[in-house]
């Protein structure tokens, strides 16, 4: 919680970013801790952006708040298993990318972050592009899978799948160090994965 609302940038929605700590909680833990990890969030939320209020001092609390990310992925280094470490880091670049503008200083704290979970760079720098890009832009890697009803593709370097009925598209991305993947999907189909919704992108 303390991670989310470090990079959480000021000047976007509080209550969008909300949303997405509430959307990965739900994944996590029950619906009564939900609420509990919600408080923690917006009274580190609160703290925070409280501090970075004092424009005199903005450098310092920048400097201050590297320190902690820091301090934060060694704990949780210690604490989580590989895959909820990718977890995490794919649902903080879903968070600034909630915002809109992505920030130099919130890439600064994610490369930090992904370095401290010891991922790879090229599977760091594929995570990034995956989640950040829009999805009329795809990174050229055989460890993307593409999933529509079109027969051909013109990506020479990524994998594709023909689903005649398929409604859309899904973009699923292997990470073979933690031995996972994740999906995005842009259509009208219902989908569904372990009997939850897939919501759009």
């Amino acid at each position: 919680m303390q991670l989310f609302a470090i990079i959480a940038y000021p000047t976007t929605s509080a209550g969008e970013r909300r949303n997405i700590v509430e959307y990965f909680l739900r994944r996590q833990i029950n619906q009564k801790a939900v609420e509990q990890y919600l408080k923690i969030f917006d009274h580190y939320y609160s703290i925070h952006h409280e501090k970075l209020k004092e424009k005199n001092k903005r450098k310092m609390r920048t400097s201050s708040s590297s320190v902690r990310v820091l301090r934060i992925c060694t704990e949780i280094n210690e604490e989580l298993t590989q895959k909820q470490k990718n977890v995490v880091l794919v649902r903080l670049l879903e968070f600034i990318k909630s915002g809109g503008e992505v920030t130099e200083q919130q890439m600064a704290f994610l490369t930090m972050v992904a370095e401290t979970f010891h991922l790879p760079d090229e599977e760091y720098a594929l995570i990034k592009s995956f989640v950040l890009k829009p999805f009329d832009e795809l990174p050229a890697s055989r460890e993307i899978l593409i999933v529509d009803s079109n027969e051909t593709v013109n990506y020479s370097d990524i994998r594709h799948m023909y689903l005649p009925k398929l409604d859309g598209e899904l973009r699923v991305i292997e990470l073979s160090s933690a031995a996972m993947y994740f999906i995005r999907y842009i259509g009208n189909s219902e989908m569904y994965l372990n009997g939850q919704l897939l919501e759009q992108d």
